[in-house]
C-alpha cells in the first residue's frame, strides 16, 4: 500500500477523554488513611513461613482482614504478572481488586466466601505502586454474600470494585457404606432393588 494511503488505526473508545461536566455532586469524604509510608509492613500471613510467597505487600492499622469493622488497608503487588514486564497502572489495579471481596467479606470468623466475579470501575488510572482499599459494603443471604470496596492511590480515589461470592462450606465426609472396603462405597441399588455384583 503507498504511504500516502496508509491511516493509523482510529483511536479507541478507552482512550478517548471527556471534561467533566459544571456542577457539584456528592461524594464522599477524603480518604483520612495515613499514606502506606506511614505504615509498618502487615506481618506476613502464617503460610508464608511454609515455603508460601505472598505477591504483595499490605499496611494497615492493626488487623484487616477478620475485623468486624471497617477495613481499610494498602496493598502492592511485589511480583510481576509476566516475568521481566512491569505491570501497567491498569494491569496494577485489576491483579490488586481482587483483595475487595477477603476485606469486605471476612469477619470474626475469617473469610468463609469464594469469590466468584469481580466487576472493577475506575475514573482514572493509579499513580504509583500502592493501592488503597476501604470496604464500604458487605450483605450476604443463605450463603450468597456481596461487597464493595473503594479504591484509592495515593493521590486520592481512583474508583470501586464490587463483588460477589459464595459460601464457603466445610468439606463434607462421605460415611463409609456397609459392607464397602478401601475406604469406597458401595454401588448404588440397581433398578429393582438389587444390588450389582
Amino acid at each position: 500500500m503507498p504511504a500516502s494511503r496508509h491511516r493509523p488505526p482510529p483511536a479507541s473508545s478507552s482512550s478517548a477523554k471527556a471534561n467533566t461536566p459544571a456542577g457539584e455532586v456528592w461524594a464522599p469524604p477524603p480518604w483520612d488513611f495515613p499514606p502506606p509510608s506511614a505504615l509498618a509492613p502487615d506481618p506476613r500471613p502464617p503460610i508464608a513461613n511454609e515455603g508460601w510467597q505472598p505477591m504483595w505487600e499490605s499496611r494497615s492499622q492493626g488487623r484487616a482482614f477478620g475485623a468486624v469493622a471497617q477495613k481499610r488497608t494498602w496493598m502492592r503487588e511485589v511480583r510481576p504478572l509476566i516475568a521481566g514486564q512491569p505491570l501497567t497502572p491498569f494491569q496494577r489495579v485489576a491483579v490488586a481488586c481482587d483483595f475487595a471481596s477477603p476485606l469486605a467479606n471476612s469477619g470474626s470468623a475469617g473469610l468463609a466466601y469464594i469469590n466468584v466475579d469481580i466487576t472493577l470501575y475506575l475514573h482514572r488510572y493509579p499513580c504509583g505502586e500502592w493501592i488503597g482499599f476501604e470496604s464500604t459494603d458487605h450483605g450476604a443471604s443463605d450463603g450468597i454474600a456481596m461487597g464493595q470496596c473503594r479504591l484509592y492511590d495515593e493521590q486520592g480515589p481512583i474508583g470501586a470494585a464490587a463483588v460477589a461470592a459464595v459460601a464457603q462450606l466445610p468439606p463434607r465426609l462421605k460415611p463409609a457404606a456397609a459392607g464397602a472396603s478401601n475406604g469406597r462405597r458401595s454401588p448404588p441399588p440397581a433398578p429393582g432393588g438389587h444390588t450389582p455384583a
